[in-house]
């Protein structure tokens, strides 16, 4: 079939079952004169994101503008999600700016993906600053916003905003999972709390959350920096109890507990 005859819902599902090749394909499209329109970059941009192409998915939304498509929320977004992917949160924010220059309305998804990808790169300012500006701007926040946000908190050892943030969520009747406790344990872990640590893992058991290796690693690891190696081997048989497996981590951290002790 000659290219300027695909339906455009044909040509946008084709391109988003590429990985990586779809930019190749819109060149071939453009030089065949087919219709184009920001479905079908978007499409690419997406297929670029999941090959973990960053760089070709900003070029093609640079392309748009040269087509004057005029890249809208869909397609920054995927922009967006395809620096996600690779850590490239300078990039991720500038496409997030041109959102909000243009009064694009940057949904939950841009902004969930630039607080990760901000945390993720040692910029816990950054994503609360991100946090703060979805509050002010009236983008809904979720369980994802917050967790993202506490796990650049605990990657900075700010175990203080990490329970603030934990805080927020109760008050704006955000539900906080598994995820979002690990991360604040953690957090605490990090800056020696041990007592703040083992709060959150009591108040994740109050609220019937499901722990997880992780989570008693974390709690097991903050008594073992501050020398309470009696705690340590509390926990540790409690996770026998809960049917939490143990990991060289678990047996690391006891030991370490039960030396210093």
């Amino acid at each position: 079939m000659c290219p300027s005859h695909f339906s455009p819902k044909h040509l946008t599902a084709r391109l988003r079952a590429l990985q990586g090749g779809a930019a190749g394909v819109l060149a071939t499209l453009r030089s065949a004169r087919a219709s184009l329109n920001s479905f079908h970059y978007c499409a690419a941009i997406a297929s670029s994101g999941n090959a973990s192409q960053w760089q070709l998915a900003l070029q093609l939304l640079s392309d748009m503008d040269y087509q004057a498509l005029h890249p809208d929320r869909v397609s920054c977004g995927a922009a967006i999600g395809a620096c996600e992917k690779k850590g490239k949160w300078e990039e991720a924010l500038v496409v997030l700016q041109r959102l909000l220059t243009h009064d694009l309305s940057a949904d939950t998804i841009s902004f969930n993906a630039c607080i990760s990808t901000c945390g993720r790169g040692s910029r816990w300012e950054a994503s609360l600053h991100l946090l703060h500006r979805m509050n002010d701007t009236l983008v809904p926040t979720d369980t994802i916003s917050y967790s993202a946000g506490i796990t650049g908190c605990e990657k900075a050892s700010q175990w203080m905003l990490a329970l603030q943030l934990l805080a927020m969520m109760y008050s704006r009747l955000v539900v906080a999972d598994s995820i979002t406790w690990n991360a604040g344990i953690s957090a605490c872990e990090k800056a020696g709390q041990w007592q703040a640590a083992l709060q959150l893992l009591s108040k994740m058991k109050q609220e019937s959350l499901k722990t997880t290796t992780v989570t008693y690693n974390a709690s097991i690891s903050a008594c073992e920096k501050t020398g309470h190696w009696q705690m340590a081997l509390e926990l540790l048989d409690e996770m026998a109890r809960r049917s939490n497996k143990w990991d060289s981590v678990t047996c690391g951290a006891s030991i370490s507990a039960c030396e210093k002790g």
